[in-house]
């Protein structure tokens, strides 16, 4: 699980609103998992956000290079830590045309003019070959970008879904059902809802997946295991992994089963993997002659190594399971959540004669924590950037402390950055060390 770390570590704005020039973040500081960007009101925060969402996405005629065309601002550009600079930039006029760059370890990869036409006031970009070339390296950099905006609406370049048939994510277009009943207008569906449910969906598909691959680990072909069985009968090993200064090799082969026994038990609660039931083998060693238990050491050193692997890797997953779970539960009040990976996530009212929760059933904050944790999950299969427009909206002050410690928790040993533009004085404080105030450098004569 995870990736190689790949994040932004620059960004460069000139002439914002024909007003403002930043460099973020002002001085040297490891943004690498979190950046918060703080300003005064109309310094332009939330517009910098959308502008390092509609820079970096690839998706294609979703309008967000569009939206750029409509932003008045002379130069973005966005530095990564792979060396990949991204750029867009006007020589004269502040709104319409502009140009994209992109560099790749100071060498010029493409360098493009935006054309734009006017439609009901606004600018839209052209499409072509040239836009679309652009877009096809963009998305050979391989970060996905995610952006929750401050009237909490969700965007993102991808759409993640699980192929259980392959030890990878795959990569698809957002669900062309769903954007038929926006067209459609449908007043019974609520965009929020959905989008909830697909990433309860996701994860739980996340944990099967992680699972199912975990369970093939340690596990050798019929061939490989006679041949281990085969060798270690005629060339007894030393290195055996039972101890010798046991009282006898008998008592420590039976102890070395049991430890496995309770080591697989453990994972029964997720239903992460069957009981090995271990007893008729340890039965079996109980009743076998001392003089004898030299060849079932032998036989079974290839068996334990090949349980020890698979039971080590469920185990990880069962780590990100509790966090994700305790998480929720020390979160939420009124309510517990559960999880195995047949049934998935249910939400249990803790008060006595109510049925089990629909996430529809959710308050506001509630809705938008699950969706934020549920993402920050899946997201751990690659580079990802989750960028959040005042993380605070809808989350009590008991939330908000506790909302980023466990954001950087759930993406530990993951290449997950997080950018926040907040007025919290409860994030600002918390996490100074990770604040770039939006200082103007421009000069005026």
């Amino acid at each position: 699980m995870g990736t190689n770390q790949l994040n932004i570590v620059q960004i460069d704005i000139e002439d914002l609103f024909g007003i403002y020039t930043y460099s973020i973040p002002m001085s040297e500081m490891d943004i690498s998992k979190l950046l918060i960007l703080y300003g005064e009101n109309g310094a332009g925060k939330t517009i910098i956000l959308q502008m390092i969402f509609n820079l970096l996405s690839c998706e294609k005629r979703k309008g967000y290079k569009s939206e750029l065309a409509n932003t008045k601002f002379k130069k973005i550009s966005i530095s990564l830590s792979n060396g990949y600079i991204v750029t867009a930039y006007r020589k004269n006029e502040l709104i319409g045309n502009y140009y994209l760059s992109l560099i790749e370890n100071k060498k010029d990869i493409i360098d493009i003019l935006c054309n734009t036409i006017r439609e009901n006031s606004s600018y839209v970009v052209r499409a072509g070959d040239d836009i679309d070339n652009f877009l096809n390296l963009l998305s050979n950099i391989n970060l996905s970008i995610h952006y929750l905006s401050d009237d909490r609406k969700v965007k993102s370049n991808i759409s993640v879904i699980i192929n259980e048939n392959s030890d990878r994510v795959e990569i698809s277009e957002f669900p062309l059902e769903i954007l038929r009943r926006l067209e459609m207008g449908e007043e019974s569906f609520r965009l929020s809802d959905t989008l909830l449910q697909m990433a309860i969906q996701r994860v739980e598909s996340w944990f099967k997946h992680q699972t199912l691959v975990a369970n093939s680990i340690g596990q050798d072909s019929i061939n490989s295991i006679y041949i281990n069985l085969v060798e270690n009968l005629l060339n007894p090993k030393t290195d055996s992994i039972f101890n010798k200064n046991e009282i006898s090799k008998k008592k420590s082969v039976l102890d070395m089963l049991s430890k496995l026994d309770n080591k697989s038990k453990k994972f029964i609660e997720y239903k992460l993997t069957t009981n090995f039931n271990l007893n008729k083998l340890i039965d079996i060693i109980k009743k076998t002659p001392e003089e004898k238990i030299g060849l079932i050491e032998n036989t079974l050193n290839p068996f334990i190594n090949g349980i020890n692997k698979k039971l080590d890797d469920i185990e990880k997953i069962k780590n990100i399971i509790d966090l994700f779970i305790t998480t929720l539960n020390n979160f939420y009040n009124g309510k517990k959540f559960e999880f195995n990976i047949e049934d998935g996530l249910k939400i249990v009212s803790t008060y006595e004669n109510i049925e089990n929760l629909k996430p529809t059933m959710l308050s506001s904050g509630e809705k938008q924590l699950l969706l934020l944790f549920c993402n920050t999950i899946t997201a751990r299969e690659s580079a990802s950037i989750f960028i959040i427009d005042e993380p605070e909206l809808s989350l009590n002050v008991v939330w908000q402390r506790k909302l980023i410690d466990t954001l950087l928790e759930f993406s530990e040993g993951s290449s997950i950055q997080f950018i926040l533009a907040t007025h919290s004085i409860e994030l600002l404080t918390q996490y100074d060390e990770n604040v770039s105030d939006l200082e103007n450098k421009k000069v005026f004569k």
